[in-house]
This record gives structure tokens, sequence and C-alpha cells, in this order.
């Protein structure tokens, strides 16, 4: 006898405009699972296709319910906590696996199988946190023609054509929040209910057939491992939030459209995305109310919003603004996603890259025929003083032999990671080394290369930085370095002669890893007159080794040489306070013995020195003996219940 579901309700559907029966709804707890209810849901025969929804935890990311959708059927399963279950086995463990072999694993190819938005999120978290393995996983957005366009939308309208109206407004806040919550599952109900609806729409039967079903159970648990490693930073970022807005001088430009000052880079207001929700605050003598508004048109600080035609600014104070709900993807994220569903869909191979090869196994990787066994070695002649530590480092870096391929240096503060920098880049130009691109996590970090190179003269290098963290927000940051810096929506614009004329003598170019990711670099020519075969990552301590997944997918065959710099003793990777296991390249047991240590610091004086030296570097960083500021130079200053201002274009308490 089946058990009595925890929770059985009827619900109708919102998202098409078309008649559908009441959704019947059954939810269980994992541990309540049986044969049973897996006989009452599928109805006996051969399994169909099955519409999948997940939903995960707030801010852990961790995957704590899936909906399974069957023609007017829903099946929500709430899942045993993952953190409860490696603490002890869960009482579910073995009710678990009838959902697996009942599911998730049952699929004899066809049109049958489990189909879902964003498959490969799906696989991998329940792979990661519960253990449980998919095969026959169809995602429903790869039908879709362009990769760079994976909202459930268009995946949707794709599916659907004109034979049915989509609401679009629904279907956003139904993929707007992924997060579970057991009081209220309406949304990963409909989210499970519009898979199965667009798997069995007669138009798309052929089409879904082409897609390459997913199977976990063909990769080794180390592929998997760093896979779901990478989509749980991802979930991580889209977890819907609340960003207020700082801003001043309001005022209305014309009916229904208002312009503000934005005053914090921050908050700035961003390019709406589908999933989010932009609300002002009004308050007038009567009381407060809030109205939606719409962003329209960002340049710099200055941004215009859409407002209802019939607001006025007349006797109200517009107290905050505030964007609310997860926004869309970067292009390095959405970049790292479609390569991660193209290794699970078979399309390509993880490990026949040999740096992502080098970056996950702890053996050495195959390099390809091409890559020369040895080279003429690279003279080296500092033009400034270094010390031995540095110059060790940047040989290193100038070398090209295939055993130090990867180098990596740690460099504490104040050890001179970026004079190392240049005069490595000094003495690779000066050898004929071309193609020499020097990136960071940050767009500071990358112009104080671009600092020090210019200090030393060195001018055959070329800046790309992001339009919108540069334009009106942080020009004067690149004054002395105009000349030489291009904003990167100007790439698109520049004809194939300007393109040459700008990048055609150039030996090095700075940009952040993330640029890296944007297509223009590729589209508008850079990357084919500027062959990327030196690779320098500096703030490599910052970065999870799965962001390196596009650039070393993307430019993985011109690629010869790769050196990491950074100090992991400082800022770990980000997201690190939310994702325990993410890891910098430092932290890789195969490649960390690897790293050469500056061991020297000269911008403390030796009193602050060498008490760091002895509490995170071991005793192994030493002072200057030349410093400046001698005797006791350290003091505390007590700013609990200080206040944030702005002074000129900084912040200070």
């Amino acid at each position: 006898m089946s058990k009595r579901p925890k929770v059985q309700v009827q619900i109708n559907q919102t998202l098409l405009d078309v008649d559908h029966p009441q959704i019947q709804v059954s939810s269980y707890r994992e541990k309540d699972l049986d044969d049973t209810i897996f006989d009452a849901f599928l109805g006996g025969g051969a399994l169909p296709a099955i519409g999948v929804s997940v939903a995960y935890a707030p801010r852990s990311g961790i995957l704590s319910a899936i909906a399974l959708c069957l023609n007017e059927r829903v099946l929500v399963v709430q899942l045993a906590s993952a953190s409860a279950k490696n603490r002890k086995p869960s009482s579910g463990t073995a009710t678990r696996h009838i959902l697996e072999e009942r599911i998730l694993l049952h699929t004899s190819g066809g049109s049958d199988g489990l189909y879902g938005f964003d498959m490969h999120q799906i696989v991998l978290s329940l792979w990661r946190d519960h253990s449980l393995s998919v095969s026959g996983g169809i995602d429903i957005q790869s039908v879709y023609p362009s990769k760079n366009a994976r909202r459930p939308l268009n995946a949707i309208k794709f599916c659907l054509g004109d034979d049915i109206d989509v609401h679009k407004d629904n279907v956003s806040h139904v993929f707007g929040n992924m997060n579970w919550d057991p009081k209220s599952s309406r949304d990963i109900i409909q989210r499970s209910w519009l898979s199965w609806f667009l798997a069995v729409h007669p138009s798309m039967e052929e089409i879904f057939r082409s897609v390459p079903r997913i199977d976990v159970r063909a990769f080794t648990p180390l592929v998997l491992s760093w896979l779901s490693k990478a989509i749980r930073v991802t979930q991580c970022q889209e977890d819907p939030r609340e960003v207020v807005h700082d801003y001043s001088d309001p005022r209305m430009i014309k009916q229904g459209k208002l312009e503000i000052r934005q005053e914090r880079f921050q908050n700035r207001i961003r390019n709406s995305s589908s999933n989010q929700q932009m609300q002002f605050k009004i308050n007038t003598p009567e009381g407060s109310y809030s109205v939606d508004v719409q962003p329209s048109n960002l340049r710099g600080r200055r941004a215009q919003i859409n407002t209802p035609a019939d607001l006025v600014l007349g006797g109200k104070l517009f107290s905050s603004l505030m964007t609310t709900g997860s926004g869309d993807p970067t292009q390095a994220e959405a970049l790292k996603a479609s390569i991660i569903l193209d290794i699970l869909q078979k399309k390509i191979q993880p490990f026949d890259n040999p740096w992502l090869q080098m970056l996950y196994q702890d053996q050495p990787p195959e390099w390809p025929d091409a890559s020369p066994t040895s080279l003429p070695p690279l003279s080296f002649a500092p033009t400034k003083p270094l010390n031995d530590s540095q110059i060790l480092a940047a040989s290193q870096m100038l070398s090209r032999s295939r055993d130090e391929k990867f180098t990596i240096i740690q460099g504490p503060p104040g050890t001179g990671k970026t004079s190392v920098i240049g005069q490595f880049v000094l003495a690779a130009t000066s050898g004929g080394l071309r193609g020499i691109w020097l990136v960071a996590k940050s767009n500071i970090a990358v112009k104080n290369i671009a600092e020090k190179l210019y200090d030393l003269g060195f001018m055959s290098w070329r800046l790309v930085v992001s339009t919108d963290f540069h334009n009106d927000w942080h020009e004067h940051l690149y004054t002395s370095i105009r000349i030489n810096t291009i904003q990167s929506d100007k790439l698109s614009k520049m004809s194939p002669n300007v393109v040459q004329q700008r990048f055609g003598e150039c030996q090095v170019v700075l940009c952040t890893l993330g640029m890296l990711s944007n297509s223009q670099l590729q589209h508008c020519g850079v990357t084919k007159i500027i062959p990327m075969e030196t690779l320098v990552i500096d703030e490599a301590s910052q970065i999870d080794v799965n962001d390196y997944i596009p650039v070393f997918t993307l430019f993985g065959t011109s690629l010869q040489k790769v050196c990491f710099i950074g100090d992991n003793k400082q800022l770990p990777p980000f997201a690190k306070e939310r994702v325990e296991d993410l890891m910098s390249i430092f932290e890789i047991p195969h490649l960390a013995h690897r790293a050469i240590f500056l061991n020297i610091q000269y911008r403390m004086p030796p009193t602050i020195g060498d008490f760091i030296s002895q509490h995170v570097y071991e005793g192994k960083l030493q002072s200057n003996p030349e410093h400046p500021v001698t005797g006791h130079r350290c003091f505390f200053i007590d700013i609990s219940g200080g206040k944030e201002i702005s002074e000129g274009t900084s912040w200070m308490y």
C-alpha cells in the first residue's frame, strides 16, 4: 500500500496560454519513498519523457528538492540535508536509491529521459550533494540555435513558436528564484511541468532526439568533482540578492522617464535581467509606497529610468532605489557553463587539452607535437636591481622548457611582484617574443602592471578595459596611460584596418581574466593579430582554478607558457566564504610545491614585517634592512560606530 504523501495539492499552471488540467502534486520526504509511490506516478509501462526541476538551499547552493512531472502529475521529493549526510549516514540513503533506479537511471533512448532547464547543473548537483547519478539527461536550452542565449524564455519560445503565447513575466518569476522553500513549492512544480510540456510538444520530438544525452556514469569522480565545484560557484553567484543603489539629483526629463546620478560603482545599476525587479520607494506627506521601474539608458554615472507615465516629482521624496533578483551571467560565466555542458554531452574531451590536464591531474600532460621540446633560451639582464628570489622568478618565467610550462610565484605584500612582471616583459620582448598577455582578476591590478611598464619606458602594449568600469567612473585612473588604453565597447566599432593600426606593432596585451571571454576580442581580430602564446596571471590567489576553464579552452592551442603570480596568504578566491572548497592554484597539491617564494619585502617597517613573517609566512619572509622607517610604527584605531563617507573619488571611514 502506497504511503500517504506529506502534501497533496492541485495547482493551475500560469506560464502558457493553453488549457491544461490542474496539476496533481504529491510531495514526499526522501525517507518516505518506496516503489509503490513510483508505480502510481509512472502509471505502468515504459518510462516516458519526464520533466525535472530542482531547488537549492539559499546561500549554500546545496540541492534540496527535486520535482518530476508526467502528464498532469508532479512528484516533489525533499532530499535529506547534504551536510547532515556528510556527518553521519542519512536515514534516507536506502530510499534515495529507489529514486535513482526508478527514475534517474531508467532510460532506453528515443524520446524518453529526463528533460530539464540547465540540465548540467541538475545532474552535477545531484551527484555532488546526494551521490545520485543521472543517465538520459536532456538539456532543454540545447535546442536553441545560439549558445550565447541560454535564458529559459528563449528556449521556450523556440520550442512553441507562434502556436502558444508565453506569459513572459510569469516565466521570469518562476525561473528567477531557484531557492527551496518548503512552504511554497509552486515555482519548482511549474518548472518541472513546463519541462515535460516542451518535451512532448509534437514539433519538438525529432529536435530533442538530436540533443546529446548526459550520462554522468561515463565520467570519473575526478572530472565530476571539478565540474561540480565550478557549477556550485555559478549557483552561489546567481543567488537572488538585493542591491540598494546610491544616487542623487533625480529629475524628470520627460513623462515616464527619470534621470539620476549614481554615486557608487560597487552598487551601480546594471543592465536589467529578466529575473530582476527594480523599485523606487517614494515618500509623500500621506505615506510611503513603491513603484516598479526599469533602467533604460546607462551612461557611466548617469542612468535613465523608465517610470509609470503618471508619476510626477512634485511633493514626492524618492527615498530609495533597489534591485532584487539574480542578474544574467557574465560572458566568462556563460562560457564556462557552456564548456561544462559540452563536456557532459561528450562534445569535447576535457583531458585532450593538456592545460586542463596539467591543472586537474597529478601526472605530466601529453603536450602536442607542435609544442617544441626545447627552444633557444632567453637571456635575462634586469634593467633595475633585483634580489636573488626575484631573479629566480623572472628566469623561470622566461624558461621555455616543457617541464616549466607552468610557473607559480608566491609574493607576499611588498616583495615586488609587479617589478618581476615588468622585468620579465622587458627581457621577453627584447628576445623577440610577442603574444604576451598580462591579466588579473581586477581592473586595478591590470592598470598597476600597465603603469609599471610605462615607468620602465616600455610602450609596446595595449590595455583593454571594460567600458562599464572606465567610463565616467574610473577614467581618471588611466590619465597617464590613456594613449595605450582601449575601452571594450570600441572593439566592435573598429574596422580591420583600425584594429591592425592599434594592435599590429604591439607585443603585449593587458586585460582582466574575465575580458578574455569577451567575444569581441576574437571577432574583431585582436587574438589573431596577437595570438596568446604567453599568459601571465597576477592576483592568482583570488582566482578559483575552475575560472581558467574558458581561457585554456579558447586559447589552449596557441599557448606555450602560463605564469601564475599571487599570494594565498592574502585574499582567497571570490565566494570562498560561501563555497568552502574553492581553490586557487596555490592550493592544488600537485602544483603548489612548484611555487617560487619572493622572500624579501620592501613595504613594511622591519618591526611589522618581522611580525607578519613569523605569524603568517613561517619566518621565511625577510624585511629590507634599509627601510627608512625604524622603531615601533604600528597603531590600532577603533572605528566602531564610524560611518563610511566620500571624499573626492574615494570612500573612507
